[in-house]
């Protein structure tokens, strides 16, 4: 029995016995609550203690992707965030606010970890990217306190993912984020740069689609890149506009413009469309002058300008035939009432329309054979909507003639009955 009683099974038993009598008179373990981890803190609950700006700070924290992967205070500031009186003392590390050129260094000791990156499916090489940028090129090598650091366009404290809508780098606020500096006489100045490239993209083709809520436009980082930004001047960034615009670039490939962009650098997209101020393009530039358009570059009287002419005329034909052809269609819908079966018409239209794009992509290549052929397919298409409306229309004056007559032969015999019943009443 005695043996029995200090079995190891038995042993068990009575530390689970005990541990039950603990938890019933001791009450229950409960983990420690994020607001008790935040009370631990003396840098959170001194700041929250405080007003304006330096509780601000503590409140910007708490709301942060920082806060909840575990990055505190001291992982950027350094001291010591259990005791009040050592907190911050340069002893235990405190470094406080760090100087501009220090901060990007700083945010590399996790942000350049490949293991600590790992955990939230992020990118490492964020800071390699950003040193060989014009802006830390411009900070880190020249010295310059007016180029962006990390929290220029992340914010300092707030920081949040880029994915949610309230980040400053988030797509529907990135461009008001790159604004803040790009907008600034006295900050562009330092760098010898306009201060009205937002103005002009906010008035521009890809602006004004992008404040209309559409986000799928191109944005700052779209063509300059968000990390690594390259010179303007630099042909990648020059011909960025092909990596969505790939139609237009395989034609642009075909055309002589393509070789002299290799040997000289220009004319790429930016020399005929601007960069910023982007507008809808028109057939104009073919003809017209005004800001990169081919007189810009060719005299009236070259083979380049009479070619451009050409390009010119076969789309404003094509346009043309595109009109005609819709205004058929509606011109029948109007007078039959929908008599007409006319999807067919309006697919033919559409068409036309569809081909009139086409156009505008292929005129990129210089091809006035391809050009040429398009518009005979419109002008084949545009007259057969208008052959087919207009055979409509004879059948509707005849169906309104027809009708015309029936009535007549109605209301006279119905005269000729009425008066026939008169004779029959007086005779009665």
């Amino acid at each position: 029995m005695q043996g029995k009683i200090f079995s190891p099974g038995l042993r068990m038993t009575r530390g689970a016995i005990i541990a039950v009598f603990l938890l019933l008179f001791a009450g229950p373990l409960s983990p420690v609550s994020a607001q008790e981890e935040e009370e631990e803190n003396v840098c959170v609950s001194c700041h929250l203690d405080m007003e304006d700006i330096l509780l601000q700070v503590a409140l910007d924290w708490q709301q942060s992707v920082h806060a909840e992967a575990g990055v505190s205070c001291q992982d950027c500031h350094g001291g010591d965030p259990t005791d009040y009186g050592e907190a911050m003392e340069p002893a235990t590390g405190f470094k406080g606010k760090p100087a501009k050129a220090d901060i990007p260094t700083l945010c590399a000791k996790c942000h350049s970890d490949k293991v600590k990156m790992r955990a939230y499916s992020l990118p490492s090489n964020q800071f390699a990217r950003y040193s060989r940028s014009v802006h830390g090129k411009a900070l880190l090598e020249r010295k310059n306190e007016n180029a962006p650091s990390c929290i220029d366009c992340h914010g300092r404290h707030k920081i949040k993912r880029v994915a949610d809508p309230q980040s400053t780098v988030h797509r529907s606020n990135i461009v008001k984020t790159c604004a803040k500096c790009h907008s600034s006489k006295k900050v562009m100045q330092s760098s010898g740069l306009p201060a009205n490239q937002y103005e002009l993209y906010k008035n521009s083709l890809h602006g004004k689609l992008y404040f209309a809520g559409d986000l799928g436009v191109p944005t700052c980082v779209n063509c300059h890149d968000n990390h690594d930004i390259k010179k303007p001047q630099t042909l990648a960034v020059r011909l960025v506009c092909v990596n969505c615009h790939v139609d237009q670039e395989e034609s642009y490939r075909k055309s002589g413009h393509w070789a002299a962009a290799q040997e000289t650098g220009k004319p790429v997209c930016i020399h005929c469309h601007s960069n910023h101020a982007i507008a809808k393009p028109s057939i104009a530039k073919f003809k017209e002058p005004g800001p990169g358009n081919c007189v810009n570059c060719h005299d009236r009287n070259s083979l380049q300008m009479e070619k451009a002419n050409a390009i010119y005329l076969m789309q404003q034909a094509t346009e043309e035939y595109m009109k005609l052809g819709a205004e058929a269609d509606e011109r029948i819908n109007e007078w039959s009432g929908n008599g007409f079966e006319t999807s067919h018409l309006e697919r033919k239209v559409k068409k036309i329309k569809s081909i009139l794009k086409e156009m505008g992509v292929i005129s990129h290549s210089l091809d006035t054979e391809s050009l040429l052929e398009k518009a005979k397919i419109a002008q084949k298409l545009s007259n057969q909507v208008t052959v087919e409306v207009n055979a409509m229309t004879d059948e509707l004056v005849k169906r309104r003639w027809g009708l015309i007559a029936t009535w007549t032969i109605f209301l006279c015999f119905s005269g000729a009955l009425s008066i026939r019943a008169r004779h029959c009443k007086r005779k009665d």
